[in-house]
């Protein structure tokens, strides 16, 4: 553009940094809000995983509600803390001193999804306290993991998609 001289070129070189900034700030923008919306979704995913696996080992059988109680924390880490909770009320449920005393079945499917049996007849495991804690431990590494990975899916698609649209 010869005719607009250098004031001219000194104008688009200005235009071309000011968008240049405006695409790293939208960019900015874009990941903050991909990492919020992951976040969301890591968590959800995580309590997903809990729920699920509460459910597989027979707690909820057990413990009818545990799920809800858990998930009511809003946190899945926190599966962890309920760990005499169960103890307790498996040990009520499933455990007697009375001679004639019949566990019922979901009993029998707890204590061998946990190892506090095993499939034998008569043989031992763990020790129930040490076998719910174990469990719910690895319980929550899982839905971590899980977890992570879901928010790290979420925040990157959603940060590409508002980068695409906001520099479009």
């Amino acid at each position: 553009m010869p005719e607009l001289g250098s004031v001219g070129g000194s104008l688009l070189y200005a235009l071309n940094a000011w968008k240049t900034t405006e695409i790293a700030a939208a960019t900015e923008l874009a990941k903050q809000a991909g990492a919020a919306q992951g976040a969301i979704a890591g968590n959800a995913k995580g309590m997903e995983v809990v729920i699920e696996s509460l459910k597989t080992l027979g707690v909820e059988n057990l413990f009818p509600g545990i799920s809800k109680t858990v998930s009511s924390t809003g946190n899945y880490t926190k599966v962890t803390e309920f760990a005499n909770t169960i103890y307790w009320k498996y040990a009520g449920t499933c455990t007697s001193l009375k001679r004639d005393f019949t566990a019922p079945a979901a009993c029998n499917t707890f204590e061998i999804k946990l190892s506090i049996k095993t499939a034998g007849a008569g043989t031992h495991g763990h020790p129930p306290q040490y076998a719910i804690r174990e469990q719910l431990k690895g319980l929550a590494e899982k839905a971590t993991t899980n977890a992570k990975a879901a928010a790290e899916a979420k925040s990157t698609t959603v940060a590409a998609e508002i980068t695409e649209q906001q520099t479009a």
